[in-house]
């Protein structure tokens, strides 16, 4: 969540310096992606398995796979 917020106020502050004519977020964008980089080793590591519970309780209860694809 913390990155999440610092990406934010980064956005923001080019907002307000450059409001109407925003010429690029790359360079945020690319610090973002760096500093995200440990949460999301982290995330992605447990992606299969949580695909797989998903999937799982999908195909056994009709509840959630409503839910799903809604």
């Amino acid at each position: 969540m913390a990155h999440h917020r610092r990406l934010l106020d980064e956005l923001h502050k080019i907002q307000m310096a450059e409001y109407a004519n925003i010429r690029s977020i790359t360079t945020i964008m690319c610090e973002a992606f760096h500093k995200f980089g440990e949460a999301y080793m982290r995330y992605i590591r447990k992606f299969p398995i949580a695909t797989f519970r998903v999937e799982n309780e999908m195909a056994n209860n009709p509840d959630f796979k409503v839910y799903m694809e809604v």
